[in-house]
């Protein structure tokens, strides 16, 4: 439940008037009481919720219908008249005021921020005065304005409107209309009366007179929310935070969630006179104000918590999503929260959570690690949860389901079964269930099962049923104390009971209002609850109260050594409380003059707490009177064996200064034994100080730091710290350096020292230290291919360095690898490489084999499996700078670079690069003959050459489809042709004969051969000092062109 316990107080009784309406301010400084008479009543806040009722005005004539306030305005309003007035802390001054005889007024609301007021008028009037009674703007509605609202921002108005048709209506804050509110699941009829609007962050509520209200969510919501209340409903109003919508009824105040979800009831209890009239939330959420016909109460509405405390470790839930931890401020997302409870270990604890219709049970450890799940029930459920031991135990309402951590197996036990018979597995339904429903379960030594009609049921450790204790009323929540000697009990009336399990007799008189409780850590006897919002420390067997502590804003979380701990969850940290025993022991060692005086008060009334604060005050005295005999008798008391140790060693120290500085670093005191010893000058003891509190970044400073410390020790720190930098230089200080340790390994990977880390290891480790194998395993990662396998080597790991190679393609090192240890690696062997279709590793370890029969089976494999010319030309090239063959690499090269000037529209100079493909028919593939026969026919035709194409279509027509080329031939050839282009004919240097053209390759009388060149294909018939050649592929590259590569193999010129 949501609120489990709540509680009202008669905050102010007025006599002889009715109460017609209340507010509060937003600070929480003024409450706003409106009556029938025309008074209206402040209360001024005396803290903690508490108000005291000191001013009452009457300034109206008539009853006054509404109230609002702010930390700073308040607008009071009857039927006529309109009041403005300032709150200070010295009282109430009158702003302005206004008077409307001609209508009533029946609502009013301050715009966050109090810079205007918005009326409502019986005949449909909307008025936004500013905060001297002038208009702002006015606007007229169809109906009775009955409630209006601002939204959170200020920036829109909410308008009710009672006519035939009632609706709500917005405008912005300038008064423009907006649109109305869209009411998909209500009928608006005029029998459905509008009786109040609520605007908070998360969304209007709009309440209606039968029980009706609708959440929406935003002004364009077209889902919203619909709550039926079953109720005639007076008012509602939303939190402040957003999260609960209080709804009030004639004497029950309904709490849902910002998801329509009913969280609880709170019913009016008999003491309390009269029917709701108005509500007023509490600014910080943790009461509600609920006015009636003649009082004011107020509802105490206390923070319900899951909370668990165990070794100065606090895990807190406020919310059903999420745990906080404490110190640290972990936060640990979980859905649909039900419980959290300890376990046995120290460092873990379990959490009840709900998905769908299972409850399941995760265990978390205190970092937030979730170690394991754990089905618990199926679609029941739960009302309590607890651990002892190995077993946590979860409750419904007639099933105990156990779960044994250290089996992880599952039980459970029917409480409506006679006799009870202990099940193994999951319990999936409540079974044959009773009326005498479980509403919780504690835990420590022994399991208290707790029922509606008062019984509470005791098992053993091992869950075997030990007896049954009665009391005479309805239990709401049960605990054990530390050594399961007392149950404390809260029942549903708030009181809180004390039971001796043994006598199973209840051994304090009752406290009312009582909502949480906790037991000391420590003591049996000790237990802290909370009163209303005020905390008591209960002590004894009769439960004595000490002076109560006002803790609102905090949760209470435990009791240990004499001190309240509690989290406060705004300021984020723990916070912790002396109880009056223990700020009474202060006061009487600080008062009496003799330290005997003071063992004697506490011997009267021991406590370990006690014993240990006497003890260090003994210590503290100065050193000549320091009374080391009390000390060591207190701790002996305490049963403190480490502080007789202490004291013990602290009296063989004969330097006064440094036995001072040892019993202020007892007492944690470090500040204090810091500026001891630099005002004695003891730089000496400074050192050992700060050797002794961890603080090597001080030490690291000084040039004397090698006396106390080590280099190691300092690089340590410095690495916990993530200060890598920092840790790999100490980490270089210290000797012998070859004592290497995985964290000085990881400050150089970090600061990305990898050849230092790299050269450390394989200069000053043993080829059998395992360090190296840690380091290579570093340096492989790092991407450190030849430091890595150096490593791997000098280890003997031989094929680790191999497959580091091959990883990261160093055929090289592979090969110097292979040859320095007289090995082979078969595994990426070319041969091997090519069968396994891998050809780019393959060529790039054939550079570091020879094995020209290899290569030779790469390049046929790779012109099977490509298709594209530019990467065949690119093997053919790779094969020509291995082997010198360059006359494929020159053949692919003439089909990609006439098939470029066809692209471009050069068609003469397409003709003369495509006459150059005859000269290299027996080097090209049956398909890559054929694309040159057609390229040569393509070229020949757009030039007009005839017989250069007749020529390529008898080829077309012999290697290709002679059926369709000849077809294609007869088109071609049945049409007269244009004069063919003119080529250039230059003279034979041998012969003389002028019989040579663009194209050709030699001479026809002759057969001298010539040059041409590979960017036009040309012959070259120009002076030797006009060209040069390329000194890889040897090809002609003309001087003209400027160019810095080679047209073929892309060699730098």
């Amino acid at each position: 439940m949501f609120f489990m316990n709540s509680f009202f107080s008669v905050l102010s009784q007025i006599s002889a008037e009715a109460i017609t309406c209340v507010d509060i301010g937003d600070k929480q400084e003024w409450l706003i009481i409106g009556t029938a008479s025309g008074y209206f009543h402040l209360a001024a806040s005396s803290g903690q919720g508490h108000f005291e009722l000191n001013t009452s005005i009457r300034y109206h004539e008539s009853r006054i219908t509404a109230v609002a306030g702010t930390d700073r305005i308040l607008v009071a309003i009857d039927w006529n008249t309109v009041s403005v007035w300032s709150l200070t802390g010295s009282g109430t001054n009158l702003l302005s005021s206004a008077n409307f005889r001609h209508v009533k007024q029946l609502c009013v609301a301050i715009q966050p921020g109090a810079s205007c007021v918005c009326l409502g008028f019986e005949d449909g009037v909307v008025r936004v005065i500013s905060l001297h009674c002038k208009d702002i703007w006015s606007a007229n509605l169809d109906g009775a304005v009955s409630c209006v609202e601002w939204s959170p921002d200020g920036l829109i108005l909410a308008i009710g409107v009672e006519a035939e048709n009632n609706h709500v209506a917005l405008y912005d804050s300038s008064g423009v209309y907006f649109r109305r509110v869209k009411t998909p699941s209500i009928d608006m009829s005029p029998d459905r009366r509008l009786v109040g609007l609520s605007w908070g962050i998360s969304g209007l509520a709009m309440c209606f007179s039968d029980g009706k209200v609708q959440i929406t969510r935003s002004i364009v919501d077209e889902d919203s929310t619909l709550i039926d209340c079953l109720a005639s409903v007076v008012k509602a109003k939303w939190s402040l935070n957003g999260t609960t919508l209080a709804i009030a009824s004639m004497r029950s105040i309904f709490f849902f969630s910002a998801t329509g979800l009913h969280l609880s009831t709170l019913a009016l209890p008999g003491t309390v006179a009269g029917a709701i009239i108005d509500l007023a939330w509490q600014p910080s959420g943790s009461g509600i104000f609920v006015a009636l016909e003649a009082s004011v109460c107020f509802a105490y509405i206390p923070k319900q918590t899951k909370k668990f405390f165990v070794h100065n470790q606090v895990a807190v839930s406020s919310q059903k999503d999420s745990i906080t931890i404490y110190p640290s401020k972990l936060v640990i997302c979980v859905p649909n929260l039900l419980d959290i409870i300890a376990t046995s270990s120290s460092r873990a604890f379990f959490v009840i959570t709900r998905f769908g219709e299972v409850i399941e049970g995760c265990l978390f450890t205190l970092r937030g690690e979730l170690k394991k799940r754990y089905r618990m029930l199926n679609g029941i459920a739960i009302t309590g949860a607890a651990s002892t031991g190995n077993f946590v135990v979860v409750t419904s309402a007639s099933i105990v389901q156990i779960l044994d951590l250290s089996t992880e197996s599952l039980s459970y036990i029917n409480i409506g079964d006679t006799p009870w018979v202990r099940h193994s597995g999951l319990a999936s339904s409540e079974g044959s269930g009773s009326a005498d429903s479980i509403v919780d379960v504690a835990a420590s030594g022994l399991v208290a099962i707790a029922r509606e009609s008062g019984l509470i049921h005791i098992f053993n450790a091992d869950l075997m049923f030990v007896k049954s204790i009665h009391i005479e009323t309805r239990p709401e929540e049960i605990s054990f104390n530390c050594d399961s000697s007392m149950i404390a009990v809260i029942d549903y009336k708030c009181k809180l009971l004390l039971i001796d399990v043994e006598s199973s007799q209840s051994i304090m008189t009752s406290r009312a209002h009582c909502w949480d409780i906790v037991w000391a850590l420590d003591d049996p006897t000790t237990l802290a609850c909370m009163d209303e919002n005020k905390l008591y420390l209960l002590r004894g067997k009769e439960g004595r109260p000490e002076e109560p502590l006002m803790i609102e804003d905090n949760i209470l979380i435990g009791v240990e050594h004499l001190e309240i701990i509690t989290v406060n969850e705004s300021r984020g940290k723990i916070e912790k409380f002396p109880s009056k025993s223990l700020r009474d022991c202060s006061g009487v060692i600080k008062a009496v003059s003799s330290l005997d005086d003071a063992f004697e008060y506490i011997a009267r009334r021991p406590h370990e707490r006690l014993w240990i604060t006497l003890a260090e005050h003994a210590l503290l005295e100065p050193s000549q009177n320091t009374r080391f005999d009390i000390a060591s008798k207190c701790y002996q008391r305490a049963n403190n064996q480490g502080g007789e140790i202490v004291v013990e060693y602290l009296q063989s120290i004969e330097d006064p200064v440094e036995q001072r500085m040892n019993i202020l670093l007892w007492l944690n005191r470090v500040e204090d034994c810091e500026n001891l010893v630099k005002y004695r000058g003891r730089d000496d003891l400074w050192l050992r100080l700060k050797k002794r509190t961890s603080d090597f970044e001080a030490l690291s400073k000084s040039s004397n730091w090698s006396t106390v410390t080590t280099a190691r020790e300092i690089a340590d720190h410095f690495f916990m710290n993530a200060n890598y930098i920092l840790a790999a230089d100490w980490y270089m200080k210290q000797h012998p350096l070859d004592h290497l340790s995985r964290s000085h390994l990881i400050s150089l990977l970090v600061t990305n020292q990898f050849e230092v880390m790299c050269s450390i290891a394989m200069n000053n480790l043993m080829p059998n230290d395992p360090m190296l194998i840690e380091v290579a395993r570093m340096a492989r990662h790092s991407g450190l291919c030849k430091e890595a396998a150096a490593l791997y080597a000098k280890v003997g790991k031989v094929d680790e360095a191999m497959s580091v190679c091959a990883e990261y393609k160093r055929w090289d090192i592979l090969s110097e690898l292979e040859h320095s240890h007289r090995v082979v690696y078969d595994k990426r062997q070319p041969a091997t490489l090519v069968k396994e279709g891998r050809l780019v590793e393959a060529l790039e370890m054939i550079r570091h084999v020879d094995d020209k029969d290899v290569l030779q089976q790469i390049l046929l494999r790779c012109d099977k499996n490509t298709s594209s010319l530019v990467e065949k030309k690119k093997i053919a090239v790779l094969l020509g700078v291995e082997s010198g063959c360059w006359r494929r690499a020159e053949a692919l090269h003439f089909l990609i670079l006439v098939q470029g000037l066809l692209y471009r529209g050069s068609h003469q100079e397409a003709f003369i690069a495509s006459t150059r493909l005859t000269l290299f028919e027996e080097v090209l593939s049956a398909s890559e003959r054929l694309v040159a026969y057609k390229l040569q026919a393509a070229c020949a035709l757009l030039t007009h050459q005839r017989t250069h194409c007749s020529k390529a279509m008898t080829q077309l027509e012999i290697f290709g489809d002679n059926n369709r080329y000849r077809s294609i031939a007869l088109k071609i050839f049945s049409k007269p042709w244009e004069i063919s282009g003119r080529q250039n004919h230059y003279v034979c240097p041998d012969c003389q004969s002028p019989a040579i053209d663009d194209g050709g390759a030699c001479c026809v009388h002759c057969d001298t051969k010539y040059k041409y060149s590979l960017s036009s294909g040309r012959i070259c018939m120009t002076p030797a000092n006009s060209h040069t050649f390329c000194s890889t592929c040897r090809s002609l590259v003309e001087l003209a062109s400027k160019r810095t590569h080679c047209n073929l193999c892309h060699h730098l010129l």
